[in-house]
């Protein structure tokens, strides 16, 4: 029988009814709050097996790309199912990995973004004027949320963290983006945004072994940032590439600083991912979510225990 959940795309509500769902499994998932947004939205996170060696998985970075929040859920329904079932999942032994490996996953770090594509700018409560006012530069783009990838700031979090911050703040000011909007404005300073900061914080309660972030579009894969790169991340994006199709890519231009992975690699040394999942524009329609899902399951099967 098909799972209304992933017929239509998610929302706030449906976020926190799914963990909530999650954590009454019997294979007994940590399901707990890290921080909360910048409109005190709650930023949760799913902890299975050992969270002592531990991958971090985190969708809903951009508000746009919601088949990775409903990524992260079904990875986890079938890692808990797999695990709890005795089976394996994309030739794994999820029981047997668990006593091992951990997952956190973060289903959606932008749920005030989120709510702003999904049910309209009278989500942004008290920053709704401030919403409607910098969604572009030209007075016909007020009001207008088709291309707001930020959150209830204006802030873009994947240009916020603190890895070549300031160089990726010029690129995008060469690019003609000065202050809060839907997409690129890094922010004041890194990490000045709650979910950012949350997520750092969470990373270093946890220290996770990897990080991988689920984005869309394009299926690529990217691991590196400069010299910094774990020389064993190659091997794994290759393996990556290879169960999934997707291709190995360099980021550029205002992509190439201040993203997740870019601090990752840069803080801990530890490899770091970017999936780019589906093909099309954002936001892919939602009929797109499983057979994009066919190739993101077993990438994250083999980051699972990588």
């Amino acid at each position: 029988m098909t799972d209304v959940f992933y017929t239509d795309y998610p929302q706030y509500t449906t976020i926190l009814a799914r963990c909530a769902r999650l954590g009454l499994h019997a294979g007994r998932p940590r399901v707990f709050s890290f921080g909360q947004s910048v409109l005190g939205r709650e930023l949760l996170c799913v902890g299975i097996g050992n969270l002592e060696d531990a991958t971090l998985v985190v969708g809903g970075v951009h508000a746009l790309e919601m088949l990775g929040v409903l990524s992260c859920f079904r990875f986890c329904e079938q890692v808990l199912d797999a695990a709890a079932a005795g089976e394996e999942l994309y030739d794994t032994d999820m029981a047997q990995a668990l006593d091992h490996r951990g997952l956190l996953v973060v289903p959606c770090l932008n749920p005030d973004g989120l709510e702003l594509v999904v049910n309209g700018i009278g989500t942004a409560g008290p920053f709704a004027p401030f919403v409607y006012s910098h969604c572009g530069g030209a007075p016909a783009d007020m009001g207008d949320l088709s291309r707001w990838q930020a959150n209830a700031h204006g802030v873009d979090l994947n240009h916020n963290f603190d890895a070549g911050f300031f160089i990726a703040q010029r690129q995008s000011r060469f690019a003609g983006v000065h202050r809060p909007g839907p997409t690129k404005f890094g922010g004041p300073y890194p990490h000045s945004e709650p979910e950012t900061a949350a997520i750092v914080a969470l990373c270093e309660q946890y220290r996770p072994r990897q990080v991988v972030a689920l984005h869309s579009q394009g299926e690529e894969i990217y691991y590196q940032y400069g010299p910094h790169t774990p020389q064993y991340s190659h091997l794994v994006a290759r393996m990556l590439a290879a169960v999934s199709g997707y291709e190995l890519a360099v980021q550029g231009g205002t992509a190439s600083h201040a993203g997740l992975k870019d601090w990752f690699i840069l803080h801990y040394g530890k490899p770091g991912y970017t999936l780019e999942i589906g093909r099309g524009q954002n936001p892919l329609p939602i009929s797109d979510f499983y057979p994009v899902y066919e190739k993101v399951g077993p990438m994250l099967a083999v980051l699972t225990i990588a």
